[in-house]
């Protein structure tokens, strides 16, 4: 019997890693300073991000990842590029290091669905 499943080399997890985090300073940096500044629409560009980047995932584990590191660097650029309060912003850095755990669960959670529902198109 062989053995389906596939190691993902490691030049495409590190090539993966590079791409999110660029995806993830961009549109954290692009949502805060440019467009959709104080907007929930800039929730859908991040959405479509976190989807894409399941949709070309090799594996769930992959997508989980990717998604997971985006979501990170998605939201602390957010924050960051956008934080205007009086304090100085160390003082909000565990604040800051929650919201960068949810970011972490909702890329992890848009990466799966992008490949969850890739999978779905491939079947059939």
């Amino acid at each position: 019997m062989t053995d389906s499943r596939v190691r993902t080399p490691r030049s495409t997890w590190a090539a993966a890693v590079v791409i999110v985090i660029a995806i993830g300073l961009f549109l954290g940096w692009l949502c805060a300073r440019v467009v959709f500044v104080g907007s929930w629409w800039a929730l859908l560009p991040w959405a479509v991000a976190g989807l894409l980047i399941g949709w070309f995932s090799p594996g769930w584990l992959f997508a989980t990842i990717a998604g997971a590191v985006y979501g990170v660097v998605l939201s602390e650029t957010f924050l960051i590029a956008g934080y205007e309060g009086s304090a100085p912003l160390g003082s909000v850095v565990v604040f800051f290091a929650v919201l960068g755990l949810v970011g972490a669960l909702c890329g992890a959670v848009g990466a799966l669905a992008g490949h969850g529902i890739h999978r779905l198109f491939a079947r059939g």
